[in-house]
């Protein structure tokens, strides 16, 4: 009964396993002073930009996964991807330590812990891509709810000892890896990874391809991943003092990107699936747009009328400021997912027009966050512009390609 909804249930339980990813947040932050707190926030916020190479082989190995049918995947050429992929950033990371330690106000092992959770997420997101692929949407819940958990459990006993940036670090690396190990696993009990050289997704995906594809996928989630971390970075470098309370309103806005990016998982598999006919793409993207608009609306009335008054219970009187301004940093993240919907949706034809709109928004993103005078909370407002702006073109591209 379970399986047979499973796509149905995915974005609930996706949505409730993020709730357990704030608790983590709410749980340093009892911990951690504010400046800390600012401080692995930033290196999260640089996580991010590393783990754009596992979210575009995530995109890739679920795009064509689904389309394969019942055609496995290949072990050897898929591990030689990742090992070419991923091989060169940890030692460029590693290499810079000092000055991302200096810039972050970290230290080398926070660099170096944030080195092997890039390895780790890049191997343990192409795995996901292909249980996300072959539709088994309860694998997938049950492997995040695994990395949540151990990260979770080893927070609670551990922080309170050790009250560091690197603890809060080390146990979210410790969970994926538990995570990855499921998911291996997993994958083999389903006949993936076989050694045949007559397999026909062999011939189909050879390493070039899944090259080419993933450099594309890297280059468009590159430009979208920035907008949810480039923020948090600048302002823990251009005003320290307030990068505690801005991320606890990144924290609140990215509820919103979080819940989007759950319904995406379920979409874009199901857009593929729809193909070739435009028409029932069509129906299909219709169908999806309504689920999220609808989310939206209720997120944004909830910032403006109940989550206001959890601010100061949950994080503490340190960050009761940042009630005030939960509408703005709603709509920061609602637009951005808005503007991920419509990529998604061209992701699904196959389309690349959309990567040079978000490197557009992107350019327009660094410069603002540099020149944006203070307070911090015109960083949102500034935001907002460009978002708005990306969704409405991405938009525009959609209806014209989808001829809604």
């Amino acid at each position: 009964m379970l399986l047979r909804h499973q796509a149905r249930i995915f974005p609930f339980l996706d949505i409730a396993l993020n709730a357990f990813n704030y608790l983590y947040h709410i749980y340093v932050s009892w911990y951690l002073v504010p400046g800390n707190y600012g401080i692995l926030n930033a290196l999260l916020g640089l996580s991010v930009i590393l783990m754009v190479s596992g979210i575009a082989f995530q995109n890739f190995m679920a795009r064509n996964r689904s389309a394969s049918g019942d055609v496995p995947v290949r072990g050897r050429i898929f591990f030689s991807g990742l090992a070419i992929w991923g091989g060169i950033p940890p030692v460029l990371l590693l290499g810079g330590s000092f000055w991302i330690a200096e810039f972050t106000r970290s230290s080398f092992k926070s660099v170096l812990l944030l080195s092997l959770l890039y390895i780790i997420h890049l191997t343990l997101s192409a795995l996901r891509g292909i249980i996300q692929g072959k539709r088994h949407f309860l694998a997938l819940n049950v492997s995040f709810y695994i990395e949540v958990g151990v990260k979770l459990t080893l927070l609670y006993f551990l922080l309170p000892i050790y009250r560091s940036v690197e603890i809060a670090l080390a146990v979210i690396v410790i969970g994926m890896a538990a995570s990855l190990i499921h998911a291996f696993f997993f994958l083999r009990s389903q006949g993936e990874f076989q050694p045949s050289e007559s397999s026909e997704l062999s011939r189909t995906i050879r390493l070039t391809v899944i090259m080419q594809g993933v450099s594309i996928l890297y280059a468009a989630n590159l430009v979208l991943y920035l907008f949810t971390s480039l923020d948090i970075l600048l302002v823990n470098y251009r005003f320290p003092k307030d990068a505690g309370m801005f991320a606890v309103l990144q924290k609140y806005g990215q509820i919103s990107f979080f819940a989007g990016s759950s319904l995406m998982t379920v979409m874009l598999p199901s857009l593929g699936a729809s193909l070739p006919s435009m028409k029932n793409f069509s129906g299909v993207l219709r169908r999806f747009a309504l689920i999220l608009l609808s989310g939206l609306v209720a997120m944004i009335l909830a910032y403006r009328f109940v989550l206001p008054w959890t601010v100061k219970p949950i994080f503490g009187e340190a960050y009761a400021a940042a009630a005030d301004y939960l509408v703005l940093s709603g709509l920061t993240y609602a637009f951005l997912v808005i503007a991920l919907f419509f990529s998604t949706s061209l992701i699904a034809l196959n389309k690349k027009v959309y990567v040079p709109i978000l490197a557009l928004g992107a350019l327009l993103l660094i410069p603002g966050l540099l020149i944006v005078p203070a307070p911090v909370i015109n960083v949102f407002k500034m935001q907002i512009g460009i978002y708005l702006t990306l969704a409405l073109v991405l938009g525009i591209v959609v209806i014209k390609e989808v001829r809604l």
